[in-house]
C-alpha cells in the first residue's frame, strides 16, 4: 500500500533521516553544519512519496555535493531492510558456481574485436545471483586476446565484491591490495585485496583498457581508479562522476530508504580517492569515441612492440580495418556506381550510398579502406580490391589477411550492347 505523506508523517520521516545522517554520515566534521542546514530547508510540499524522495535528494546533493547521499521510495525493499539490515562493508566471495548467464553481472556484451582485442561491456557491479559465474565466463572468453577493453561508460556502480572479483583476473595468484576503507564508526580500516584463487583463465600480463564517461560512478570508478593507480590499466574517455564513498542503505520508515555514505576509500598508492573530482583519464576523449580510441591505441602499442615482420604486417592490416570501421571514408557515388555488377557468382550492389557484397544467401556491407579497397563487414580478414581498366571497373581481387600471397581474381560480367 502506497504511503500518502501529510505534514505529520513528513515531519517524522525527516527526523528519522536526520538521525541516520547524524549517526552514520562519513564526513563527521561536516555533520553538525549539515544538520543545521537541513533544519532550514523547506520540506517538499507533496503527498506523492516518489516526488518527495526526489526533491529531498536534490536538496541533499545541493548541500553536500555527494552523489551517494540520496532517498528513494521502495516499500518492498524497505521492509526487507528492516529484517536484514544491509552492511556493504561485509566482505563476501561471489558464488562462482551459481547459475546464470552474462546479464546476471550486468555484462551487456563480451566479444572479440578485430586484432584479437577483447571487449566486455559491463553496466553494473551488482552482486546478483550468478554474478561471479558471469564474470568468470566473460574472462574465459578473453583467452588468447592481445588486449582487453572494459566498457564502463554506462556503469553507475554496485558492490565492492564484484570489483574485487573482476580485478583478481588481471593479476597473478599473489594478492594485491586494492584499497582500504576508513569508517569513523569503527577503529580499524578494512582492506580489499585481490583473491589468491579465482576459477578459469587469469590475464595478469594482458594490456587492459577501461572506458569511462561522466556517467561512470561509484564502484565503476573504484575499478578504474585502483587499476590506474597500480599502472595496470589505461583509462580512456571523460572525467567521471566523482563518487568514492562506500554506502549503506537504511530503512527510514514509511517505505523510504536512505542511501548514506559511511566510509571513505583510501588508495594505498595515491593516499586518496576521487570523491567530488572524478577520475582523470590517461587518454582524454569524448565518450562516443572512447572505444575507437582504445581499440586503435591497443593495436598501435602492440605493433610498436612487435619484432616479427609477418606479425607487424598482420597488425597493420588490422589497424587499417579498425580505422575504416570507426572512421569510414566517404566516397563519391559515381565511383561506387561503377563498382556494382556480377563478378563470377558474386554480386556487388549499391544501397543507401553503401556497397554490399551478395554471395549465395549472405549480404555483407563493404567498408572502404581506400578509394578502391574495401573490407567485408563481419569478415575482417577479407579484402576486395576493385581493378579498373580505361577508367572502368573490370574485376575484383579477393585477398586473405592470413594468406596474402593467395589472390582470387573475379572478372566483371559486362552486358553486351
Amino acid at each position: 500500500m502506497q504511503t500518502t505523506l501529510n505534514a505529520e508523517t513528513a515531519h517524522r520521516l525527516f527526523k528519522n533521516i536526520n538521525r541516520l545522517i547524524e549517526q552514520n554520515y562519513v564526513l563527521r566534521e561536516q555533520v553538525d553544519a549539515l544538520l543545521r542546514q537541513l533544519e532550514r530547508i523547506r520540506l517538499p510540499k507533496t503527498e506523492q512519496p516518489e516526488q518527495w524522495a526526489s526533491a529531498l535528494t536534490d536538496e541533499l546533493y545541493r548541500l553536500t555535493g555527494d552523489g551517494h547521499l540520496s532517498l528513494l521510495y521502495d516499500p518492498e525493499q524497505a521492509e526487507q531492510l528492516k529484517r536484514f539490515q544491509n552492511n556493504l562493508l561485509q566482505d563476501h566471495l561471489p558464488d562462482a558456481k551459481a547459475e546464470g548467464g552474462l546479464p546476471a553481472a550486468g555484462i551487456r556484451q563480451a566479444a572479440m574485436l578485430t586484432g584479437k582485442v577483447g571487449y566486455i561491456d559491463i553496466r553494473d557491479f551488482l552482486a546478483t545471483p550468478g554474478a561471479g559465474s558471469a564474470i568468470t565466463s566473460a574472462m574465459q572468453l578473453m583467452a588468447g586476446c592481445t588486449a582487453i577493453i572494459f566498457d564502463l561508460r554506462h556503469n553507475s556502480g554496485g558492490e565492492v565484491s564484484m570489483v574485487q572479483w573482476l580485478a583478481s583476473y588481471l593479476f597473478d595468484e599473489q594478492p594485491r591490495l586494492l584499497h582500504l576503507y576508513a569508517d569513523p564508526r569503527i577503529d580499524f580500516k578494512p582492506q580489499i585485496w585481490t583473491h589468491a584463487f579465482v576459477p578459469g583463465v587469469r590475464h595478469p600480463r594482458t594490456a587492459t583498457y577501461i572506458l569511462v564517461s561522466r556517467n561512470t560512478f561509484s564502484a565503476a570508478e573504484e575499478f578504474a581508479y585502483d587499476l590506474q593507480a597500480m599502472g595496470r590499466a589505461v583509462v580512456v574517455g571523460e572525467q567521471t562522476g566523482g563518487g568514492a564513498h562506500l554506502t549503506e542503505q537504511h530503512a527510514t520508515g514509511y517505505g523510504f530508504i536512505l542511501n548514506i555514505p559511511v566510509a571513505q576509500i583510501i588508495n594505498p598508492i595515491t593516499g586518496g580517492n576521487w570523491q567530488g573530482t572524478g577520475i582523470t583519464p590517461d587518454v582524454v576523449c569524448s565518450s562516443d569515441t572512447a572505444l575507437a580510441t582504445a581499440h586503435l591505441h591497443a593495436l598501435e602499442t602492440i605493433w610498436h612492440k612487435e619484432s616479427d615482420p609477418a606479425q607487424k604486417e598482420r597488425l597493420q592490416w588490422d589497424m587499417e580495418t579498425v580505422k575504416a570501421h570507426y572512421q569510414p571514408t566517404i566516397l563519391d557515388e559515381a565511383l561506387l556506381t561503377d563498382c556494382i555488377g556480377q563478378y563470377d557468382g558474386r554480386e556487388v550492389v549499391l544501397r543507401d550510398g553503401h556497397l554490399y557484397l551478395r554471395y549465395q544467401h549472405t549480404l555483407n556491407r563493404l567498408l572502404p579502406i581506400a578509394s578502391n579497397i574495401f573490407y567485408v563487414d563481419g569478415q575482417d580478414a577479407v579484402r576486395i580490391t576493385f581493378v579498373s581498366e580505361n577508367q572502368q571497373v573490370r574485376r575484383i581481387v579477393v585477398t586473405q589477411r592470413d594468406d596474402p600471397g593467395r589472390r582470387a581474381v573475379r572478372s566483371k560480367q559486362v552486358e553486351e550492347k
